[in-house]
């Protein structure tokens, strides 16, 4: 079973080919741990900052070769829409934004993501409006929310420590039921399959 030995936020303006090695290095002294003590690696595949999230992706590949351990692949979607969901116990309106005023979206409920797509705000509101659900909005919304969407109720971001012990929870669920990989796993972009 995971554990959270601690966090190392990395800034934005890291180089994170340089950020992620050193944070990993610090946490894992400041926790008395070595490389040999991790038995398995998750990681954030997105969707998100592009760079930023296959950076991660690589890096989490390369520890999980070079450990011969597995890996397990974490959809943003799956942390805020879990944690969106815990909160207020209704579906969770996932969003993420993107370049050019598209995002991306799918719909969080009791530990399964439906519905997902890469549009415009605008051409996906019509889609979510029709279902007559009740949401709730979680992720990194855009400035520019449809009015339709103004009357759902937002869950703020969580914080790094409190993500990070849900996605040790989400790895775990996941690790039971053999829902990993032996290397490698890909970072998710609009050209992925869940997003055609």
């Amino acid at each position: 079973e995971g554990r959270l030995v601690g966090v190392e936020e990395i800034g934005p303006n890291q180089d994170l080919a340089i950020a992620i090695p050193v944070g990993i290095k610090k946490l894992l002294s400041d926790a008395k741990c070595t490389l040999s003590d991790v038995n398995c690696v998750s990681v954030n595949v997105g969707p998100g900052g592009l760079s930023s999230t296959r950076c991660g992706v690589t890096y989490a590949n390369a520890l999980s070769f070079g450990l011969r351990i597995p890996i397990v692949g974490i959809r943003r979607f799956e942390l805020v829409g879990s944690l969106a969901w815990k909160a207020k116990n209704i579906p969770a309106l996932c969003i993420q934004r993107a370049s050019l005023g598209k995002a991306y979206i799918a719909i969080y409920e009791n530990g399964d993501l439906s519905k997902q797509t890469f549009s415009t705000l605008s051409e996906a509101m019509v889609s979510f409006i029709d279902l007559k659900k009740e949401f709730v909005l979680a992720g990194a919304l855009p400035a520019n929310i449809p009015s339709a969407f103004s009357s759902f109720e937002y869950v703020p971001e969580e914080s790094i420590p409190r993500i990070a012990k849900e996605m040790i929870s989400i790895a775990d669920r996941k690790m039971l039921i053999g829902d990993f990989k032996n290397c490698p796993i890909e970072a998710l972009n609009e050209g992925s399959a869940e997003f055609s």
